[in-house]
Parts: structure tokens; sequence; C-alpha cells
């Protein structure tokens, strides 16, 4: 028997059990809503039906082993997945902080000494961040499933079966992972631009010269959020949908193309490069480097031209990917 809202409905049961488990629990849960069903249904039979084998997390919770464990069965599914989630961010996010932190304040810190302060400092501090992350999201759950104990199941509460062919699936690590580092790249370029740095190591000694003039980025702030906003708003779309669509590909390519453009004209027009990069560069290999800004201008613009219609390809191909297929 199929019909969307039955899919839907026995989906949202079956993902939350073992996979070696799913398929024979799928026949016996269709073949239990087509019992209750009268021959000539309709589609408001269908909701009573599903109305009364009721929340899919409780029926799951029906098709496992009987436990008593510290998060309510019904939640667990949830759970595992939001936990992974917050786990991964705070694994990326964290060490990479502490890096940064101490990278920004060596001064003239002795190589091995800046070596081992940063190893502890990201280590320790990820370590603790993991363990209160773990610690809140399972408090958090704990209590959702105290709180939520009675709640009546509605029929909108349904998440959608997602795409059987994986091709044109947006990948939630991925998503999450990006927008991390957005984030952590704006931040570096709003609170802490010289961060971005030139390191050089002489004598065992290191120093740095900030890749950017903070002053004459300083202007550009404003075009920075904005563009960080938007990237955000299409990760926000691209998890939501969960999958390539030719609207999520025409959605990343306006994003992209004003992303990229307001990009370029900073790199090129906003005068926010450091000169004493090119001294320090010119210092490290020994001879003078001529650089012409009208080929280096070019070859900026070609670059991230190359990169703006390979991405907006991309997304497109894989929306029309299971089309095609099909």
């Amino acid at each position: 028997m199929q019909n969307k809202l039955i899919d839907k409905y026995v989906y949202n049961v079956i993902k939350r059990l073992p996979v070696k488990d799913r398929v024979e629990v799928e026949k016996e849960l269709r073949a239990n809503i087509e019992d209750m069903l009268c021959d000539d249904y309709s589609k408001e039979n269908i909701e009573k039906v599903i109305l009364e084998l009721g929340d899919p997390r409780k029926l799951a919770v029906s098709y496992m082993p009987s436990r008593k464990p510290f998060i309510a069965s019904e939640y667990l599914y949830d759970y595992l997945n939001v936990l992974k989630i917050v786990l991964m961010i705070v694994g990326i996010v964290v060490p990479i902080i502490a890096i940064m932190n101490n990278i920004f304040s060596m001064g003239e810190k002795d190589l091995l000494e800046l070596y081992k302060a940063t190893a502890s400092d990201a280590v320790g501090s990820t370590v603790t961040s993991l363990y209160a992350a773990f610690t809140w999201v399972t408090l958090v759950f704990y209590f959702i499933g105290k709180v939520n104990k009675n709640e009546v199941f509605k029929l909108e509460q349904l998440t959608d079966v997602p795409a059987k062919k994986k091709g044109n699936r947006i990948s939630i690590a991925e998503t999450v992972v990006e927008m991390v580092f957005s984030l952590i790249f704006t931040t570096i370029i709003i609170v802490q631009p010289n961060i971005l740095m030139f390191i050089r190591v002489s004598s065992d000694k290191i120093s740095n010269v900030p890749l950017f003039i903070a002053d004459n980025l300083v202007k550009f702030i404003p075009f920075i959020i904005a563009l960080y906003l938007l990237e955000l708003a299409l990760s926000i779309v691209k998890l939501v949908v969960g999958r390539w669509t030719n609207i999520v590909a025409a959605i990343n390519a306006f994003v992209k193309v004003i992303s990229n453009a307001t990009t370029v004209f900073i790199l090129v027009f906003g005068n926010i490069f450091n000169p004493a990069i090119i001294t320090s560069l010119e210092e490290l290999i020994g001879r003078s480097i001529d650089i012409k800004w009208g080929q280096f201008s070019q070859v900026v613009v070609l670059i991230f031209v190359i990169i703006t219609v390979v991405d907006v390809i991309s997304a497109f191909a894989k929306a029309n990917k299971r089309i095609i297929e099909e």
C-alpha cells in the first residue's frame, strides 16, 4: 500500500530503529495499517488510523528491546543526532579558537614553548568543552522526555521521507562545518584581523606580520557581516530542505554570485593588504618581488569567476541528478 501520509508515518517510525530491523518492521507496520483501513478508504480514514497508532516515537519504542535508559527511548534517536552535531561543532571550533588565541598572543616566544602551550590549551579546552556539551545536551533531552511525556501527537509533526537517491542529498556534516568556519573567519576579520598573518621563523624565534591593514579593512565590515548573513541563510535553507532542488540551487547561485563579486571588489579595490608582507617574503627568499597590481587583479577575478561557475553548475547538476537517473 503506497500513500504519502502512510509513507511519512512509517518512515518516522523505522528511522528510529536499528537498520537490521527496519525492513521487517516496515512490512509489519504497513500490514497493520492496511488491516485497520476499510476497503474504500479516504484520506480522512488514513489520518484517523495514524492518529490511533499514535506518536511514531512511542510506537518505535514498542519494537525495541525493553530497557530503562536515562534518556526516554522515544527521544533517543533525536538525542543522538543532536549530540553528534553539537560534539562535532565543539570539537572543531574550540581547538581552532585555542590555537588562534595562542598564535595571536605569541609575541617572540620560543617555537617549542609555543607548540607546547598551544597543544596543551587545545587539548585541555577541547576535552573540557566536549564533556560540558555532552552533559548539557543529555540533561536537556532528559528533561524533554519528562516534560513531553504526555504530549499529544499531531500529523504536522511528521517529517518528510527523504529522497531515495543519494546524489542530491545535502550533507548535514558538510553544511555544519561550512557554518562553523564561516562564523570563525567572519569573527576573526571583524574582531582580530591581525590573527591572519605571515609567520616567520628565524633562530628558533618566530615573528608575525599582519596580512591586512586593519584601518582599511574596518570600512568593509558592514559588507562582510552582510555576506556572512547571506551565507548563514543559505546554510539554514540547505539544512531545512535537506537535498538539492532547483530552488535551492538558484538561491545558492544568487548568494555565491553576490558573495564572490563583493569579495573580489574588496580584495582588488579595498587596499587592504599589508605591504610589509612583500618585504617579509623578499627577506625570506633573498630577492626582490615585482608584483604588477593589474595582473594580480586579473588573476583574482579569474579565480573567483571559476570558483563561482563551478559551484553554481555543481549545485544545479546535483539538483537534477535524481530526475536524470529516473
